[in-house]
């Protein structure tokens, strides 16, 4: 990274940063300074690019924009053809929202990185907070995205939210505080769906709906093919919903062997619509009511 950036937060980096980008080949690394802090007054959106490797090196991306998609911090863009092999690793992402991990509609567009159409993407060892959105959003049918080994410290909105994704796995990260769920599978419309979703061996705090869902795709959106497995709640119970209204028939939903410490009363689990339903191995401590409701 130049040393003309500014890397000590005083002064509007993002479009200084964008301007360096549009230089490297593909198949580079970028070092951002190590410990430097980035002030993003936009995001950092790229497009049509391969074999990149954004190596945070424990570099702080600090957002002082609005709530908008323009706002995310890292914009892996769907436009000029999409990204494919981009790898961001190291960081630290915070967001500007003056309430963190409080859902507030109407201002839930900023997210922590934005996947957007693009393929093979990896993102590890990186710390969101403070975003009024998500932390992690992958939509326009991005394929191969491997989210591990990461902290989603606070979101207004959901933990991680998928309007429309393919081969997306999400592994080892901890969601202490989601302002509305921590994992979203939510299509907005007909042609968005999920398929080969696995959300396994992560841990959640606090969230102010659900813990899971499937619940927006009212469209009719195709869902096959989602796993939930080992992940642990201590802020909450396992409260998922996982219902399209009847639109379609959803397929091969999995839910076994996750846990709880937080007593709820039931039904916990809601599942309808579905062929192919496995709900095993779950630990869920209740005052009353039944664990499942399977319609």
């Amino acid at each position: 990274m130049p040393s003309s950036i500014d890397a000590t937060g005083g002064s509007d980096a993002s479009a200084a940063l964008m301007s360096f980008l549009n230089t490297v080949p593909d198949g580079s690394t970028i070092v951002f300074k190590a410990g430097g802090v980035y002030r993003m007054n936009s995001a950092l959106k790229f497009a049509g690019r391969h074999n990149l490797v954004f190596e945070g090196n424990g570099a702080t991306l600090k957002s002082n924009g609005g709530t908008t998609e323009s706002s995310s911090l890292f914009w892996i863009g769907s436009y000029g053809g999409g990204n494919s092999g981009i790898t961001i690793r190291d960081f630290t992402l915070l967001g500007n929202s003056t309430t963190p991990g409080v859902y507030q509609g109407g201002n839930e567009g900023a997210h922590g990185i934005l996947v957007d159409g693009s393929s093979n993407i990896e993102i590890a060892n990186v710390t969101v907070s403070g975003v009024w959105g998500d932390c992690f959003y992958v939509g326009s049918w991005a394929d191969g995205v491997w989210i591990h080994d990461s902290t989603c410290q606070s979101s207004d909105r959901s933990g991680v939210t998928i309007t429309a994704g393919k081969n997306v796995t999400v592994e080892r990260v901890s969601f202490p505080k989601s302002g509305y769920c921590t994992f979203n599978i939510e299509p907005n419309v007909s042609s968005e769906g999920g398929t080969n979703i696995i959300f396994k061996n992560d841990t959640a705090g606090t969230f102010g709906q659900d813990f899971a869902a499937i619940e927006g795709s009212h469209t009719g959106a195709a869902i096959n093919g989602i796993t939930f497995s080992g992940n642990t709640i201590t802020g909450g119970t396992l409260f998922t919903v996982i219902d399209n209204g009847g639109t379609s028939r959803m397929h091969n939903i999995v839910f076994t062997n996750n846990t709880s410490t937080v007593k709820g009363y039931g039904p916990i689990l809601r599942f309808a619509h579905i062929d192919g339903l496995t709900v095993t191995g779950n630990v869920q401590p209740l005052s009353g009511g039944s664990l499942t409701r399977i319609t």
